[in-house]
């Protein structure tokens, strides 16, 4: 009966060594990596706290300098001079759009160790040249970093495998199969029990200790997490369908091992190398070198132009800046306003093209989603987490369109002549950015294939099981 079959399988469960190490040593790596994720986490929310905080510093002690002024003293000039002019103001303030980290980077850091969270928008700086990719650094392409989706994706498959490859040839061998068959169990209903009996302990074993790894290290315990824990089932269910369709198949248990260490290699290594080749192939990434050359390059050729044709230029493009007359000097404050704003349009043109470039070939990862379960189980951490290139993305361009709406506020003024002042201060566009909406549709998209190809390799081993399962004796 069922229950003299669960009772077998726990007192397997009891002396098997193999279990026990690799259980032990999960939780080991599992502790090293939720240190590092936390590490990279606190030092990312210090980073962004202590830029908060010195920007509002910076912003209060600004507003003293609209009390009491003295314009006897060389210090009062000087603060007369800032208070009264947006652009200096600006300078001074040094605003940066600040972005928290998401807690869910403790789990899956993703692109969070390469990504700022922080981004300086003072009107002669610009987001993209600031974003733009770094080259890599050797030190941490050798070392890389282990979080503990890397734990799930990869090392848990191998404990499935080592555990389950000899899910039944083992009891053929020893005779134990054809005992528990007395008790009126065809041997297609003990693979399958024992298939979900080993699915439980391991489901189990995961849930519990992600809870206790998110309780520990202050992950809060919302619908993102369930999503988390869901889309972890369902990985662990598709390793386990492959094992119980290979098993179903009836052959020797090294046989087995071969065949899932086969697909191990090809759903974790040989695709997604593929798929890198293919993107490199077909996608390029814009360097900062890049982006400093040709924002050089244009910038020469901008300011070697006459003085005319740069304001001229601003002009025809940027008609809703109050235009007044202008001289055209060596000193034109007109034709340096035009300067930094066809420098940064150009900037800017050329970082959202990249934006775009970067936007089209994360789709086109998406796509493969549907392809490979274990693409699926990090696009949904990753995107649960905030730690993928579209997260980052949608940071950039909002820190771009506040920046330019912080640009053109200042260019009012300046061009209107319109008095500066306190009130006008305090009207500086501030919006602060949000994080990305997750992908829901793709998350639903992920979680669905994941289940329909764990059903479909599990209906197709109880088919097969049902024709080549039979006792040795």
């Amino acid at each position: 009966m069922i229950r003299s079959l669960l009772q077998f399988e726990f007192l397997q469960l009891r002396r098997n060594h193999f279990l026990w190490s690799a259980a032990s040593l999960f939780i080991l790596l599992s502790a090293y990596a939720v240190w590092n994720g936390k590490g990279n986490f606190d030092k990312q929310s210090q980073i962004v706290y202590a830029i908060d905080t010195a920007q509002n510093n910076r912003y209060n002690e600004f507003l003293t300098y609209y009390e009491d002024v003295d314009t006897l003293s060389k210090e009062g000039i000087r603060e007369y001079r800032l208070a009264t002019d947006p652009m200096l103001a600006d300078n001074f303030l040094k605003k940066h759009v600040l972005i928290q980290p998401n807690p869910l980077s403790i789990l899956s850091i993703g692109q969070s160790d390469y990504q700022s969270h922080y981004l300086n928008i003072v009107m002669r700086n610009n987001v993209y040249s600031n974003a733009a990719e770094e080259i890599t650094n050797p030190q941490k392409l050798m070392a890389g970093n282990i979080d503990y989706a890397f734990l799930i994706l990869y090392l848990l498959p191998l404990i499935i495998i080592g555990w389950c490859y000899n899910i039944i040839s083992t009891d053929k061998e020893n005779g134990t199969l054809a005992l528990l068959a007395v008790y009126g169990n065809s041997i297609k209903q003990i693979l399958l029990i024992k298939t979900i009996f080993r699915y439980l302990i391991i489901a189990g074993f995961i849930m519990v200790l992600t809870c206790i790894i998110a309780l520990a290290s202050g992950i809060p315990l919302t619908g993102d997490l369930g999503i988390f824990l869901l889309v972890t089932l369902l990985y662990i269910l598709f390793w386990f369908s492959i094992v119980y369709l290979v098993a179903s198949y009836n052959v020797a248990g090294r046989l087995n091992a071969i065949i899932l260490a086969c697909v191990w290699t090809v759903v974790l290594y040989i695709t997604p190398g593929i798929l890198n080749r293919y993107l490199e192939a077909t996608t390029g990434n814009l360097e900062r070198t890049d982006l400093a050359i040709s924002i050089r390059d244009y910038a020469g050729e901008l300011w070697d132009l006459p003085k005319h044709t740069i304001i001229d230029s601003l002009k025809a493009s940027k008609t809703q800046f109050d235009w007044k007359s202008y001289p055209v000097t060596d000193s034109s404050a007109y034709r340096i306003f035009s300067y930094y704003e066809l420098s940064q349009m150009h900037t800017n043109e050329i970082g959202s093209r990249d934006i775009t470039s970067r936007q089209e070939a994360y789709q086109n990862i998406v796509g493969f989603n549907l392809v490979n379960p274990a693409f699926a189980l990090l696009s949904t951490y990753n995107d649960l987490a905030r730690t993928d290139i579209g997260a980052y993305n949608y940071y950039t361009q909002q820190a771009e369109q506040l920046q330019t709406n912080r640009r053109h506020f200042i260019y009012q003024y300046l061009l209107s002549g319109k008095k500066f002042w306190e009130a006008d201060f305090k009207q500086f566009p501030n919006k602060q950015v949000v994080p990305k909406p997750t992908y829901k549709n793709i998350i639903t998209s992920n979680l669905l294939f994941l289940l329909i190809v764990s059903l479909m390799s599990g209906c197709f081993g109880w088919i097969t099981s049902g024709r080549r399962l039979c006792i040795v004796r």
